[in-house]
């Protein structure tokens, strides 16, 4: 079945258009059951951009038409002049509003009263077609809550991740009844695959060999931006690829702020200068950031003279200061934001496992029909069939690439970014220090109530667990002691946690692999004879499209249903009912201390409500430093697939990327609360302790390697 994407047909059905509901509503008659997948077209305007695409496209032609001037013949003046009206009345005819097609897809059912359009992107917004107004199935804005009681009234409350078993049952039945869609790896692609997938109608199932986020995706900078760096050198080398990377970052930070506002918010970031040249060179660059990204842009970067950026930031070395540039990007939180993905995609109907490895892909007629999987829980081994398999492993892609054919060139060449976490430097706004000596950039930012530092970048060996070396401790340390002032001075004592991801960066026919400074964050989707869709590289704000693309790719290669893509829009459980007044009722309702409130808000959204009920009955912290519940452990073991007390503390809570003492004080407590919630004997609680005491004592500062 092929379904159109243009917008003439009311809708599309089993390859058949109707040109309107009246048409379809004659002529097609359903059962019960699981219904028949259908796209309803529509069209609208879109909103008029004029004054801002011509103020966009007139400064920046001002901006390259003065910079023309001073090279050539004309004079700047004119020459800026010139292209400023150029590029005005382009930015004029461009930001007139068009005629945009709205298709949205779902599943057609019916019986005796009628046929029943339920959207996959918001399963609670059923239309029963023969009483509803067409106008009804387009998306609806969300009002604000106004309180508790009208959060707890909203119908996408009831959608909820079913339990891991049961969702292995639906792994398992797919040898009678095939998958559409397998997703391979539980980072942020592959969860974010998942739930493409589950959001177009698919019959989906997602693998992740250790945990969600238990690799890269919970060990990133927690920034959500287009990447200053990439246009820096876009405008040195007018490298294109660099400038479209920004442009799609951009645009991927405006989507990803929207989709879970709980987990995300605008940071300000600010550029100290203790050179003059630097001021206009940094605001030039950081306001042309503003521009690309258009409407999707952030609040304006402004210059600040040495005494406001010192009243902003007094940790600040005040030694040559000249002043700072202030800017906006977004940050979210990594590991929260990873686990909501999987839950999402479960909660749509996608099988999503943790702690299933693959241990081999299934072939027939030399094309790939499913992979051979194992339990790592239980040790039970079976098969898994679907009509195509996406892998989405990040860093270890040609792992599976290999076993498809172990001859295929290797595409990653993984990179070591290690952060460190300080508690004592408290600042008010991040600090973007653009030229670090490693080449790339880095950030001191707010992170917990503390200060997290990152990142280091550079070749490393491939492994699930690696380790934090004490060279790229110290050079972190180093580096933001470079513009902190004396009384501010990181001492060793002073770093609570440590960590290190790989950066699943991938080779491209235009760069080399030798300096991973080099190679740009874009991504690649490769397409293998036998049908293996991998999707590899890219970062964590252009998970979005990174998972379209991948889609697209996996509908091609299997011939699916050309069913077009409903993340536009579409929310995350715990968004639909959330409200920056949240934490605020939270603590009046449940007598919650402020702290706490604000954490369960900005961490579950409107789920905070069933984790306070929960505390009601299981109250207290884990430990009396941080806001962290009791309850989060019951409620992550119940809702969250948390299967471990490391899954807890480093993923569904962030303990152990804040304070390691406080993890290993507060482990035989989480261990014995994970008992009682999943049934362990009290052997297997023993060996769940011992395994997470020995996995910390491995990692992170007890871990540290030398620093040769």
């Amino acid at each position: 079945m092929k379904i159109s994407q243009t917008s003439s047909p009311a809708w599309t059905v089993a390859n058949k258009a109707y040109a309107s509901t009246s048409e379809l509503l004659d002529q097609v008659q359903m059962n019960t059951g699981e219904g028949e997948l259908a796209v309803y077209h529509s069209q609208r305007f879109t909103p008029s951009m004029r004054v801002e695409k011509a103020t966009r496209y007139g400064a920046i032609g001002a901006l390259a038409g003065t910079v023309a001037g001073l090279v050539g013949p004309w004079s700047a003046l004119a020459s800026g002049l010139l292209a400023g009206v150029a590029g005005a009345g382009l930015g004029l005819a461009l930001g007139a509003p068009r005629l945009q097609h709205v298709d949205i897809a779902g599943r057609l059912s019916g019986a005796n009263e009628g046929l029943t359009f339920t959207p996959h992107n918001d399963p609670t917004r059923a239309v029963q077609l023969a009483s509803q107004s067409e106008q009804s199935i387009l998306p609806v804005a969300l009002s604000t809550p106004q309180s508790l009681s009208e959060i707890r009234r909203l119908p996408q409350l009831q959608m909820k991740a079913p339990g891991r078993m049961e969702m292995l049952k639906q792994l398992k039945n797919s040898t009678q009844n095939p998958l559409d869609i397998l997703v391979i790896g539980g980072g942020a692609t592959g969860t974010g695959t998942a739930l493409e997938a589950a959001r177009r109608g698919f019959r989906v199932g997602g693998l992740e060999a250790f945990d969600f986020s238990s690799g890269t995706s919970s060990k990133s900078t927690k920034l959500i931006h287009g990447g200053v760096r990439y246009l820096e050198k876009a405008v040195k080398n007018l490298d294109k690829e660099q400038y479209a990377l920004v442009k799609e970052g951009l645009e991927e930070r405006g989507a990803f702020l929207k989709m879970a506002p709980h987990l995300t918010n605008e940071v300000r970031l600010v550029t100290p200068c203790y050179k003059w040249h630097e001021v206009p060179y940094y605001y030039a660059g950081l306001w042309m950031y503003d521009r690309i990204a258009g409407q999707a842009a952030l609040s304006a970067t402004e210059v600040m003279g040495k005494k406001a950026a010192l009243e902003q930031l007094p940790q600040l070395s005040q030694h040559g200061l000249k002043g700072a540039i202030a800017y906006s990007d977004g940050e979210f939180n990594d590991s929260r934001m990873n686990v909501s993905l999987a839950t999402t995609a479960a909660a749509h109907g996608a099988a999503m496992a943790n702690y299933v490895e693959v241990i081999s892909l299934v072939k027939e007629d030399g094309k790939v029909v499913g992979v051979e999987a194992r339990d790592k829980r239980s040790g039970e081994t079976f098969p898994i069939r679907a009509k195509v398999v996406i892998n989405a492993t990040g860093p270890f892609l040609d792992g599976i690439r290999h076993m498809d054919d172990p001859s295929t060139p290797k595409l990653v060449v993984p990179s070591a970014g290690t952060h460190i976490l300080v508690p004592k430097l408290k600042l008010k706004d991040g600090v973007l220090i653009p030229e670090a000596p490693n080449g790339s950039v880095a950030f001191l930012k707010p992170f917990e109530g503390g200060t997290l530092i990152g990142t280091t970048e550079e070749n490393t060996e491939l492994t699930i667990n690696p380790q934090t070396t004490q060279k790229h401790v110290d050079y972190l340390r180093d580096l933001a002691n470079t513009i902190l002032s004396p009384e501010h001075q990181i001492q060793p004592s002073d770093i609570a946690s440590v960590w290190t991801g790989i950066r699943p960066l991938v080779k491209t026919p235009k760069k080399a692999a030798s300096d991973t400074t080099e190679l740009v964050r874009n991504h690649v989707v490769d397409i293998s004879p036998s049908g293996l869709v991998t999707i590899g590289g890219g970062k964590w704000t252009n998970f979005g499209r990174m998972a379209q693309d991948a889609m697209d790719a996996a509908l091609r290669s299997a011939n699916l249903p050309d069913v077009p893509s409903q993340r536009e829009g579409s929310l995350l459980l715990g968004a639909h009912g959330y409200t920056p007044q949240l934490s605020d009722w939270l603590a009046a309702e449940y007598g919650l201390e402020a702290e706490v409130a604000q954490h369960l808000a900005r961490s579950y959204g409107d789920r905070a409500l069933e984790v306070a009920d929960l505390a009601r009955t299981l109250p207290g912290r884990l430990h009396p430093d941080h806001p962290y519940l009791a309850a989060e452990v019951v409620y992550s073991a119940r809702h969250e697939m948390a299967e471990t007390p490391v899954d807890v503390l480093s993923r569904r809570t962030r303990l152990s990327f804040v304070d390691e003492k406080a993890t290993a004080q507060v482990l035989p407590r989480v261990a014995q609360l994970m008992a009682t919630e999943l049934g362990w004997s009290p052997a297997q609680q023993q060996q769940e302790l011992a395994a997470a005491s020995d996995f910390y004592l491995k990692n992170g500062l007890h871990g540290l390697k030398p620093a040769g």
